[in-house]
């Protein structure tokens, strides 16, 4: 979406305004637009505006507006092969690195790698799987998609749930891990422990809306998780019509707090009606790529929430509320939610129950 020049002024008014924090920016520049009055935009600009506003004005060029690749000169053929060669000798070099060690601007090497139809292709961080998790992957999609073709909507019937923990040193910034190749390599790095933060945040989704997040205890045990499936589920389930709540079914990601008294809870209040390790539709440990919630939300809610360093928890909290208004608004992306969701059964599957996000 492109605005008028007065707007991207304003815009770069309050990055300033804002001190570079690019989430602070777009919620200043919205209440300035609301205490103002008059026609309101379908949709706000968020962080990434007011970043990208910003780095275009320090590189010389004017926002909205196309640069010319025709006024762009060549590279000359000699300074094109030192610079394949280098890639050749490191595939995971960046173009800094590039640039200082050959004494080519880092314009000119970007340049040469897009002319010769290269492209950084990032490695993706995966939990490290068991060998007993491969069969149980592949038994979850096929029960998954065999219950979606029996019932259209039962994908929309689905709570999907899940936790995390957000804290001040965020997660981590997998930018600098890359490869330049002309094909993708579908590089794949091995992780064991998914990240951890202060703030303990529920979140689910259902039917395409977003529900909650709600703050967990911080210490979450299985009387704490239960206490919020008894008391407080229920509250951010109440705009959820009664039909639904009636054939609810409550997927459960079976992390340790989950314990014998709340798989008794979700025995009696959804019989036969939720997902877990020890459930009715049995969940594959270790399998956050078939999370809704940790494929999609998360990924929004970090992406706000990191756009820089927090400094305070009142802070983290305040991007936390922004990342809601904001992954609230993204209609269409719940609309893809499902078909999503069953393309990766299908991929998960092909790849005999393995990684498979790596060629998504």
């Amino acid at each position: 979406m492109s605005y008028k020049l007065s707007e991207y002024a304003e815009m770069h008014y309050f990055y300033g305004v804002a001190q570079g924090d690019g989430v602070k920016a777009a919620r200043l520049y919205r209440e300035q637009l609301q205490r103002r009055g008059g026609p309101q935009p379908p949709r706000y600009p968020d962080h990434r505006v007011f970043i990208n506003t910003h780095n275009t004005l320090i590189a010389g060029r004017i926002p909205g507006q196309r640069c010319n690749r025709e006024a762009i000169p060549r590279a000359d053929p000699d300074r094109t092969e030192v610079v394949l060669e280098a890639v050749h000798r490191n595939p995971s070099t960046s173009t800094r690195a590039m640039a200082r060690a050959l004494d080519i601007p880092r314009t000119s090497i970007q340049a040469i790698l897009k002319d010769e139809g290269y492209h950084a292709f990032h490695s993706r961080r995966v939990q490290a799987l068991q060998p007993t998790d491969y069969q149980l992957r592949i038994d979850f999609c096929q029960t998954m998609l065999r219950k979606e073709q029996d019932d259209p909507g039962f994908f929309n019937k689905v709570l999907w749930s899940d936790e995390s923990r957000f804290e001040r040193s965020g997660v981590f910034n997998i930018h600098n891990y890359h490869t330049w190749a002309i094909e993708n390599p579908h590089a794949v790095r091995a992780s064991t422990f998914q990240d951890r933060f202060s703030v303990n945040l529920w979140s689910g989704v259902l039917n395409g809306e977003l529900i909650g997040p709600f703050q967990l205890p911080t210490r979450l045990d299985g009387a704490a998780y239960k206490n919020f499936l008894e008391n407080e589920l229920p509250l951010l389930l109440e705009d959820v019509s009664l039909e639904l709540r009636r054939t609810m079914v409550f997927q459960n990601d079976g992390a340790p707090c989950h314990s014998i008294q709340v798989r008794n809870f979700l025995n009696e209040t959804y019989p036969n009606r939720w997902i877990g390790r020890s459930g009715p539709i049995r969940w594959p440990p270790r399998s956050p790529d078939l999370n809704p919630i940790d494929f999609f939300i998360w990924g929004y809610y970090k992406e706000i929430v990191y756009a820089r360093e927090c400094l305070s928890e009142q802070e983290l909290r305040q991007n936390i509320a922004e990342a809601q208004r904001v992954i609230g608004e993204k209609r269409e992306a719940f609309r893809r939610l499902k078909h999503n969701f069953l393309r990766r059964c299908h991929m998960c599957i092909a790849a005999g129950g393995g990684y498979f996000e790596n060629l998504l």
